[in-house]
């Protein structure tokens, strides 16, 4: 029986050591922080927590324990709501680990506690406590499992691993973990607060890896000439954007076809970072724009440490045109660099500059402006007065960058301070002699900078979102209830992530997303989605309806009339001098406090005075309130990212999420608080707040038409099978395998500049939109290319070029999707949202289901996708096949409803559906590309529609095209034994 001694510690130690008997097993063991409460005489010879740990999870441990025992006290199998770092002092302790995936295998299941109760005859009894809460337990020994009684555990994949003295092991939270221990074992455990930052913390050590990479630029042989009269006069130019913020060149080597430069180059770079170089041949001009001659990207990764290699870059393989250059990696010794990472993005460490400009005397001068510049920096150059106050410079710390101060009126006076040479955290001060009186002072102070991230690093869900879905399955799970009519609650495995997802169409879209909503409501189906993600015109009635926390539990009845009243009331008012004059006044208020000045901004005003008859100060980040408890869905806008010139939006696309937490980028796992949208960062630090806007201002770029180029009209312009054909060419997966570690492009031609003039006209965005892009200043890592998460299309050019991607920006360019796809199921296909149903409304006036046929979500029941290929049951994946099969035999076009177990016949419509518009309701798992054309399968661990229930469905009207999830067995089919009668959730790949 388990029992609480309270014995001196010498008196366990002398029985662990055998130096006494004890009839018990002894095990110290508390959790409650026991190191510091009940052995506070160990602490001056321990450490309270681990440094580097606190350091990274930006606190101290919530508990410090100390564990000694002995061999034969064996922890039994569970799971901690911490993470724990466990420190073996003497002994070892060995782990038999399950990650949180073989949940579905464990019997994990809630017991009536019990207590121990003294009889009469004094012995002991258990009791149980009825009127208690119900505890978690497992009973399995895993290390002898009887398999008889717990089948599934055999499917569980186990992982075995020792500690031993003077080691340390970290625990994710979560993890199911089992211990046994060596006799006397003595070990300490740290525990933090659930975070789920492993990368963090491992990243948040220094990284070594620093290396001198120096480039030989030797000769080049056979270039052509681009003079009329004589040779080129030629030079290179190398550009390495993760090691300097600048190109340096050669010097010019006149009339020569095969030059010879002989000059050698040195770069800083990080072994862990994608570090492309790129030189390029130019023949220098003096009066029109050098001409280049040879364009070379070659991969510093494909070097090794302490290696030399000479490489020939050849224009042409049987041309005699090349380029010799010579290239040595060396490591740096005690060179050490502070990284964080997610696999895809790098934050490095930063520092910052602080001047202060004085005059030196009471002497009137220097009335011109000062120009400062730190090249690099976030901030680029700064002009001011002298004495009009402080300056403020962000940089990467490993750069080797110096201070530039110059007279605007007397640009040949310069003071130029090397900025590594400066101490930190000291006051420097200078002064500038100028040829003016009086004399300028100049004080300046460096110091590291901000070392916690505001933009979060991280493919998943954020801890607030997954705290929501947390919340939401219990709405979920007793809505499932009641409209299924199931006898007993479900399990929390057992409750699945509906998702409703809406397209654009204007007003067309919000019209029909407030009715469909409204049907949904009036079904009892819409406390069961956990989330809807919509876009362009879908967003404005999602933006609308979250201004009320309560309004999914409220009748819908009253917000459809005052969007009635909105719609059709006249619209000349938008434009009237009065709100002609607001509307300027807004802008300058923007400007001034440091958002870019665009199209799009006016084009929001617009449009809230087109929806609203006042402006409205609602936020994004206020509609977390109407999440608190749960009590609707978690609403998701879409936008997309995009080349502000020469690429098409099919060409380079990448898509932006919007929610009341976070907005960001799922390709790069890049993410920030939504009241932070629109402010300046750098290299994943806040170096600038804004005040949030107003959520009309995002309204205008979820619905932004006007920042379309040419090209991308020509397109939406054609025939939509056309369209539709070449978004499916576009959006062909690209193989990760084919990359080229090495890119040569050729020089340009007479036609091939006009080409790319033409071009430039067609993809010019002329009323582009800007935004503050949060991921300038970002390393791509060394291997993000074959990360999981990141997303590449063969159609997106840049995927392969990170030197060009968007953290290279200073700006988003951010757009209405409809210029890609009109659709806004991203979102929902990433794997870690784990969604298992998707309702599509699609609002297109073409076809319905274009974008679902071609992206191989095809949905359940089968049917047409309106691109001229018809639903096959050959296609139904898994338990969806038999689905198919049994319970919809006809597989035409028409919408399909629910059915009946007993008759297996369509229910009648109790009258014509609300809304005139097609609705799918599929799985979003991704078929196999043998079974289809080869189109693209977005990734996405949504399972297949694979429950059944014996219950006989009520009698609902269901929406066009819709049917259940929960779908009935075909006929003679055998219920499984001991799910009473509830619906069991597959899980992915299991």
């Amino acid at each position: 029986m388990p029992a609480e001694r309270r014995l001196p510690l010498s008196c366990v130690l002398d029985v662990l050591e055998g130096r006494a008997q004890h009839p018990g097993v002894l095990y110290v063991q508390k959790q409650c922080s026991n190191l510091l409460t009940e052995l506070p005489q160990l602490l001056p010879d321990l450490e309270p927590h681990v440094p580097w740990a606190s350091e990274a999870l930006g606190k101290m441990p919530d508990a410090v324990n100390f564990w000694l025992g002995e061999a034969a006290a064996v922890t039994s199998l569970h799971k901690d709501h911490y993470e724990n770092l466990y420190c073996v002092v003497s002994g070892e302790k060995h782990f038999l680990l399950h990650p949180p995936s073989d949940r579905p295998f464990i019997p994990y299941e809630l017991y009536t506690p019990a207590s121990y109760q003294l009889s009469e005859e004094g012995s002991f009894k258990m009791v149980d406590e009825e009127t208690m809460e119900k505890v978690p337990w497992i009973p399995l020994d895993p290390l002898a499992p009887d398999l008889a009684q717990y089948p599934s555990y055999s499917q569980a994949q186990a992982l075995h691993c020792t500690v031993q003295t003077g080691e340390m092991l970290y625990l994710p939270a979560l993890w199911f973990h089992h211990v046994q221990q060596s006799h006397g074992c003595m070990a300490g455990a740290a525990r933090h607060s659930f975070l789920l930052r492993i990368l963090c913390l491992m990243a948040l050590a220094k990284v070594p890896g620093t290396c001198l990479l120096t480039i030989h630029v030797l000769q080049a042989h056979g270039l052509p000439s681009k003079d009329l009269v004589t040779a080129s006069d030629c030079y290179v130019t190398l550009w390495l954007p993760s090691a300097s913020s600048h190109q340096v060149q050669t010097r010019v080597v006149k009339n020569s076809r095969n030059p010879i430069w002989n000059q050698s180059f040195h770069f800083r770079i990080h072994s862990q970072l994608k570090n492309i170089v790129q030189l390029q041949v130019f023949d220098q001009d003096l009066l029109t724009q050098d001409d280049p001659l040879l364009s070379v990207l070659f991969d510093v990764g494909t070097l090794q440490a302490g290696e030399s290699r000479r490489e020939s870059f050849s224009l042409n393989p049987q041309g005699k045109e090349q380029l010799e250059v010579e290239f040595r990696l060396q490591n740096l010794t005690g060179c050490a660099e502070r990284l964080v990472s997610n696999g895809i993005l790098v934050a490095r460490e930063l520092s910052c500059l602080h001047v202060r400009l004085e005059k030196a005397g009471d002497q009137q001068g220097l009335e011109g402006g000062v120009q400062l510049v730190v090249p690099g920096s976030c901030e680029g150059p700064q002009e001011a007065s002298v004495g009009a106050g402080s300056f403020r410079f962000h940089w990467p710390a490993c750069w080797e960058q110096e201070l530039s101060i110059h007279l605007q009126d007397a640009p040949q006076e310069q003071l130029k301070v090397p900025l590594r040479a400066l101490p930190s955290d000291q006051v420097v001060r200078l002064v500038f002699p100028t040829s003016q009186d009086p004399l300028m002072k100049v004080e300046l102070k460096k110091e590291e900078g901000p070392r916690e991230l505001a933009v979060r690093l991280d493919c998943g869900p954020c801890a607030e979102e997954r705290a929501f879905l947390s919340r939401r399955k219990q709405v979920v799970a007793k809505a499932l209830k009641q409209a299924l009519q199931l006898d007993g609650d479900l399990q929390e495995d057992e409750i699945p992530v509906v998702a409703v997802m809406a397209t654009g169409g204007g007003i067309r879209a919000m019209t029909s997303l407030y009715g469909q909503l409204a049907g949904l409501k009036e079904l009892g189906l819409l406390d069961c989605i956990s989330c809807i993600t919509g876009a362009s015109g879908s967003t404005w009635a999602l933006a609308n309806l979250y201004e009320d926390p309560e309004w999914s539990q409220k009748d819908l009845a009253g917000p459809i009339e005052s969007l009635k009243m909105q719609v059709t009331k006249s619209k000349l008012g938008v434009l009237a001098p009065s709100q002609l004059w607001r509307y300027r006044q807004e802008l300058a208020e923007r400007a001034c406090l440091g958002h870019p000045t665009c199209f799009t901004t006016l084009w929001a005003l617009i449009n809230e005075a087109l929806l609203h008859d006042e402006p409205h100060n609602h936020k994004l980040s206020d509609q977390r309130e109407a999440l608190s408890r749960g009590q609707n869905p978690l609403p998701i806008y879409c936008a997309l990212n995009t080349k502000e010139r020469n690429l098409t939006t099919f060409e380079f696309g990448e898509w932006c999420e919007f929610s009341p937490y976070e907005v960001g980028f799922p390709k790069y796992g890049a993410f920030i608080p939504s009241e932070l949208f629109g402010s300046e960062f750098f290299m994943g630090r806040l170096t600038k707040r804004l005040p949030e806007s107003r959520i009309c201002f995002l309204e205008g770029i979820w619905s932004n038409l006007y920042a379309a180029s040419l090209q991308d009209s020509l397109y939406w312009a054609s025939e939509p099978s056309q369209f539709w054909d070449r978004w499916a060419q576009a959006q062909a997966s690209l193989d990760k395998e084919q990359v080229p570690l090495l890119n040569i492009e050729e020089p340009p031609t007479v036609a091939s500049r006009i080409a790319e003039f033409f071009t430039d006209l067609l993809t010019w965005r002329p009323l582009a939109q800007a935004t503050h892009n949060f991921l300038r200043g970002l390393s791509f890592h060394k291997d993000y290319f074959q990360h999981p998460h990141f997303s590449a299309w063969k159609a997106t050019k840049l995927d392969g070029l990170p030197n060009q991607l968007t953290p290279a920006e200073p700006f988003l360019c951010l757009l209405d999707v409809g210029y890609l796809v009109n659709t806004s199921c991203p979102p929902l296909l990433r794997p870690t949202r784990d969604v298992d149903l998707i309702l599509s409304l699609d609002y297109n006036l073409d076809g319905a289901f274009q974008y679902a046929g071609l992206s191989l979500l095809w949905p359940f029941p089968l049917r047409s996708t309106g691109s001229g290929r018809a639903g096959s049951a050959a296609m139904a994946h898994g338990p969806s096949r038999s689905a198919a099969y049994g319970i919809f035999p006809d597989r035409g076009t028409n919408p399909c409803p629910l059915h009946r177990q007993a008759d297996a016949q369509p229910l009648r419509h109790q009258g014509s559906p609300k809304i005139s518009c097609s609705s799918w309701i599929g799985s979003a798992r991704s078929r196999a590309s043998h079974s289809r054309p080869s189109h693209p399968a977005p990734r996405s661990s949504a399972s297949p529609v694979s429950a059944t229930s014996s219950r006989t469905l009520p009698a609902l009207t269901p929406l066009p095209c819709c049917t259940s999830r929960w779908s009935m067995p075909p006929s003679g089919s055998t219920q499984p034994q001991g799910s009473g009668g509830r619906p069991r959730r597959r899980r992915p790949g299991r």
